[in-house]
């Protein structure tokens, strides 16, 4: 189940790393938009989503990474150690 979660993690930052992409384009494209003021605003507000998009994408990242280095580490140091108690 903890492998899973990993995965799942992983899967769910790579997600919202492509969210963060389509919220930067959405972004470039409002900035050549007709009106002014409300881009500015918008801009704004989108800014602040990146921020928060790139900075969850990038937790979720490393701890699901880090998950899975560690399932894999215990793996490989259980069978090394059945290996040595049949020697």
């Amino acid at each position: 189940m903890n492998r899973f979660y990993a995965v799942l993690q992983v899967v769910l930052a790579v997600a919202l790393y492509v969210a963060a992409f389509a919220i930067g384009a959405f972004m470039v494209s409002v900035a050549f938009g007709p009106e002014p003021i409300s881009v500015i605003s918008t801009i704004v507000g989108l800014i602040v989503v990146l921020g928060c998009t790139l900075a969850l994408a990038t937790t979720m990242a490393k701890k699901g990474l880090a998950h899975l280095s560690h399932l894999k580490d215990s793996k490989s140091n259980s069978s090394t150690r059945l290996n040595d108690s049949q020697l």
